[in-house]
């Protein structure tokens, strides 16, 4: 009998051959966006270096949607955006830009209620001397308002003083000696009172007092505006589609509130205005391959040198708590299908998430820290629960059908079933990670199962280059109003113990600049002839998805609908087209729209 040994070894010489002609789709995204992302820095940073620790740049696909601006679009509707993305705080570990980070104001307000002063609990005595000074100062503001009161009426009554143009302040001083002296009465009461709190409580007592007060009197009052605190905001600003021509008045409702204020700096909206009016020609183009690219080094853009797509395992880690799969809406974060080697999804209608058939690895975190990356390991059909996690360093999985690796979150919310011991308060719920958009991408029908387009060659570093052309693109400073609290962490430095005290700032940046373009458009040149025609494939076959719900990514830039996402700032199918080369071939989506900003990264400095 013919031994077939060496049939096998061919063919395993084969199928090792061509496994090595390819590398994973993980890492091809990395040195992807870690090559935009020095773009992105050149443009933000004009040079200067940046401060080891302090400052960091983040990278947004090529169509995020920025700031509305400009003479067409309501201030409302340009502070809403402003609003939705400067607020929002980026972590320091990583590099892309998070739209939907925890709200900068409130962790401001927060961590100011945390701040321990270092004074010990103030005595009964204390308390009701502080009590008998408020007294004191309440009676002396009433007698000084009523005398304002009557004091403003005679101005208004003295016809010389009114020809004269003469200020009520100067009437004053001069006509009404009572009038001085309950006010001198009121200002003395009130030093009374914030001299013997600040016996009590600290010297820092009455500023933190007053900071805390400016946040949620002045830019948290939603029904009325305070100038430098809070600014106009239409809060259905997102059905908005920005026009060329002007607004109608019929067009603004009345439904305005008022939120914390940022503003930015560099004549944006004479920019936005320009941009919409320019006719020109393209006039900023940047080019880049991968070559000589270290995907896993971003410490030039502040960040580390080894960021991947996977987490990393402390070396010591307990195993964690059983978790409960009944998630939980809090937050209004919508849940999102996952793809890996298996299913792991909820069912929409009973919101349970069905059992896992095979292992999922996964990365587990707990109030926003990572808590362990691990293995979900089966349970049976029906269990109410998932199996333990336990902590081991391993990879997420990336096979042809992929989704960004999972994170399972714990969230500490009221227990529905308080009285489960088991269950506890730990609610679970499935989102996707924060890691890198792939390169290319599909979803099928309305689901948000993702096909991850993997078959990058071992040129894929040389053989793959990308160029992105604008018609504008410029540097704006974002600031804040004045219930900002420059220096916190270095003025407040010392906290409550938790539970009482929360560090609601630490390892949070904030934006300080944003990099924004306007008719911004892609090419993705590939020179190697058989993965242009794989990608042409998968392309031509999302497409067939569209009619459907469902839709594609190329570079971050969303096409269709799908992924469970609203269409407003997805772009056309029609927009992208192939050219065929001799060796290879060309990807190319059309600029963006005109007149809507492309938000393109960031620079932020870590609080």
């Amino acid at each position: 009998m013919k031994s077939n040994s060496p049939n096998l070894l061919v063919l395993l010489s084969f199928l090792t051959s061509l496994e090595a002609q390819f590398i994973p789709e993980a890492d091809a995204r990395l040195l992807a966006w870690r090559a935009y992302g020095t773009f992105v820095q050149q443009q933000l940073t004009a040079g200067v270096p940046l401060s080891p620790g302090k400052d960091f740049i983040y990278v947004t696909p090529p169509n995020l949607a920025a700031v509305r601006g400009g003479t067409p679009c309501p201030d409302s509707v340009t502070n809403f955006d402003l609003f939705s993305l400067a607020d929002g705080l980026q972590n320091v570990n990583e590099p892309l830009l998070d739209n939907a980070g925890a709200s900068y104001v409130d962790s401001l307000y927060t961590y100011l209620q945390s701040v321990n002063l270092g004074t010990a609990p103030p005595t009964t005595a204390q308390l009701t001397q502080i009590q008998t000074l408020t007294d004191a100062l309440a009676v002396a503001q009433d007698k000084f308002d009523t005398q304002s009161n009557i004091a403003y009426g005679k101005y208004l009554a003295d016809v010389r003083a009114q020809a004269l143009h003469q200020s009520f302040g100067a009437w004053v001083t001069a006509k009404d000696p009572l009038y001085t002296s309950l006010q001198r009465q009121r200002n003395t009461a009130n030093t009374a009172l914030q001299n013997y709190e600040a016996s009590v409580y600290g010297a820092q007592f009455s500023t933190l007092s007053s900071q805390r007060d400016k946040i949620v009197n002045n830019a948290g009052e939603e029904l009325s505006s305070v100038p430098g605190y809070n600014m106009g905001v239409y809060g259905a600003a997102g059905t908005y589609n920005v026009k060329i021509s002007p607004f109608q008045a019929n067009q603004i409702t009345d439904g305005l509130i008022y939120k914390p204020a940022y503003s930015l700096s560099g004549g944006f909206e004479e920019v936005c205005d320009a941009w919409i009016n320019y006719t020109g020609p393209v006039n900023t183009v940047y080019n880049w391959n991968m070559n000589n690219v270290n995907g896993k080094d971003w410490s030039s853009l502040g960040h580390t040198t080894s960021v991947s797509n996977t987490c990393h395992l402390p070396s010591i880690l307990p195993d964690p708590p059983m978790l409960s799969h009944k998630p939980t809406l809090a937050d209004g974060v919508p849940f999102t299908r996952v793809t890996l080697l298996t299913r792991l999804h909820e069912d929409p209608v009973a919101t349970r998430f069905q059992p896992v058939a095979t292992p999922v690895s996964v990365a587990v975190e707990t109030g926003g820290a990572l808590l362990a990356e691990a293995t979900l390991k089966p349970r049976p059909v029906g269990s109410d629960l998932l199996s333990h996690v336990h902590p081991r360093q391993v990879l997420l999985p990336s096979p042809t059908r992929v989704t960004e690796p999972t994170k399972i979150c714990q969230r500490q919310t009221q227990s529905e079933n308080p009285d489960n011991v088991e269950l506890g308060t730990d609610y679970v719920r499935v989102v996707g990670a924060s890691v890198f958009w792939g390169l290319i991408s599909a979803n099928k029908g309305s689901t948000t199962d993702t096909t991850v387009f993997n078959q990058w060659t071992e040129r894929f570093s040389t053989s793959v280059s990308l160029k992105l052309t604008m018609k504008g693109l410029q540097v704006f400073n974002v600031g804040a109003g004045f219930w900002d609290v420059g220096g916190v962490r270095t003025t407040y430095p010392n906290l409550l113990p938790p539970p009482l005290g929360k560090n609601t700032l630490a390892g949070k940046v904030r934006l300080q600049r944003l990099l924004i373009g306007t008719e911004v458009g892609l090419t993705i040149t590939v020179s190697d002839t058989g993965t242009y025609n794989s990608i042409y494939s998968f392309i031509q076959d999302a497409k067939t998805s569209v009619g459907a719900g469902g839709g594609f990514s190329i570079f971050g830039i969303r096409f269709g609908a799908g992924g469970g996402k609203t269409t407003t700032t997805h772009r056309e199918v029609k927009d992208v087209s192939f050219v065929t080369l001799q060796e290879g071939g060309q990807v190319i989506i059309a600029p963006s729209p005109k007149g809507v900003p492309v938000q393109l990264g960031a620079l932020g400095k870590a609080l």
